[in-house]
């Protein structure tokens, strides 16, 4: 599960793609505090910490009911070659 770490504040940040965000308190090396969960919506993994603002940003996408899953595509379809350089 990806996580973030706020060493200014001392925080620990934990993105649960469940529909919340795990916030902790480190309190020393050894000692931590639960500080609670806030909702995130529902999938909402990818996040990224600004380390001036403690602010954290995540990234989710949406679920259309009854959609189609699209199927992975193999890397010999999209032109991708081993060892080749830019675009």
């Amino acid at each position: 599960m990806p996580s973030a770490y706020d060493s200014q504040r001392r925080r620990i940040f934990s993105s649960n793609g469940s529909g919340s965000l795990t916030v902790i308190r480190a309190d020393g090396p050894d000692k931590y505090t639960l500080l609670g969960e806030e909702p995130t919506q529902l999938l909402a993994r990818t996040m990224t910490l600004d380390p001036v603002s403690g602010r954290i940003f995540m990234l989710a996408g949406e679920r259309i009911e009854g959609s189609t899953p699209m199927r992975p595509i193999p890397a010999s379809d999209t032109g991708w070659r081993r060892g080749r350089r830019g675009c």
